[in-house]
């Protein structure tokens, strides 16, 4: 844009000029190996029809034409495509070893079937030279991958590989949210026609557990009611006013039974002279530290003790127990 004034009045205006730039030499290396790859992609075309059309002759002894035809091309594309799967994988060695492999067998396959369609229509240079068309392709197109390849470090490849696996990852997340919401459409598709028509309820039962309270308690109990069943101890408990499940209870109750040394027996069934100062320390001692448990945990063991004389008992070795 240039300024231009006429009659006093001015204005950007454009003016076409010419300039030059300098050229970038010609990449010959860039160019020969375009050059290369595409003359053996020709190449691996010709193999194909080559192959095509001397195997489609063989099998056509046997089979209708088009049959015999399609059949002899799927042989020769096996193998191209497992060029095509090798070249891809050409970061990855492990990867790369399987449609290799499988290329090389289903290369001899066509170079066979080619050799024999010569040997039955007495012409062996015709089998043979078809037979080497599809062996010079296969041959020509992997050193073009070897070149295409550049070696890697093995840091280097397992760096590759991790970043390829946390791609992964995230595209596998994406498809099972793509799916999730499918299927959120559906069912609200449904819903919104049949509506809720599908019940599902959890019938197994729930976990058991089994709290350090719970536990002292329902041993509190076991100590002063020997032999009771696990529903009379339930019993007593919530008379005393400590509501615990019944299969928790069954389960201390096994638990005692099975091993009366372990520790997480308490042996709280007072002796004829035991005071309820020695109750309250075992409790204690048991990790019991809410007063309220304690209280009724004492009452439970001392039926008869008077709930004053418990409840200062219980404050005065709380007290000495967190000096």
């Amino acid at each position: 844009m240039v300024r231009h004034t006429i009659d006093g009045v001015t204005r950007l205006v454009e003016e076409p000029y010419t300039t030059q730039a300098p050229a970038p030499p010609l990449d010959w290396d860039h160019a020969l190996l375009a050059a290369v790859t595409v003359a053996a992609a020709t190449l691996l075309l010709t193999a194909l029809v080559f192959g095509a059309a001397s195997g489609g002759a063989l099998l056509s002894e046997a089979v209708p034409a088009p049959i015999a035809y399609t059949m002899a091309s799927a042989v020769d594309s096996g193998w191209i495509i497992c060029i095509g799967i090798e070249y891809l994988d050409r970061w990855h060695d492990e990867r790369a070893a399987l449609p290799r492999w499988a290329g090389w067998c289903f290369l001899i396959v066509a170079m066979a079937e080619d050799a024999l369609n010569g040997w039955l229509h007495g012409s062996w240079p015709t089998g043979l030279t078809a037979a080497a068309v599809s062996g010079v392709a296969k041959v020509v197109w992997t050193v073009v991958m070897r070149h295409h390849a550049v070696p890697l470090t093995p840091r280097t490849r397992a760096w590759l590989a991790a970043e390829k696996a946390d791609l992964g990852a995230q595209a596998a997340l994406l498809a099972w949210r793509r799916q999730a919401e499918r299927t959120k459409a559906v069912l609200a598709a449904q819903r919104a026609v049949y509506g809720d028509v599908v019940d599902v309820q959890d019938d197994s039962p729930s976990p058991l557990v089994v709290t350090r309270e719970a536990r002292d308690a329902v041993q509190a109990a076991i100590s002063h009611m020997p032999g009771a069943s696990a529903a009379k101890v339930a019993a007593q408990l919530a008379h005393a006013g400590i509501e615990i499940d019944e299969r928790v209870v069954q389960a201390v109750v096994n638990d005692t039974a099975s091993d009366d040394d372990t520790q997480n027996v308490h042996a709280l069934r007072p002796a004829a002279n035991t005071q309820i100062a020695e109750t309250v320390r075992t409790l204690l001692r048991s990790g019991m530290q809410d007063k309220a448990e304690l209280r009724k945990a004492v009452l439970l063991a001392h039926p008869h003790a008077s709930p004053e004389t418990i409840r200062r008992t219980i404050n005065k070795l709380t007290a000495a127990s967190t000096r």
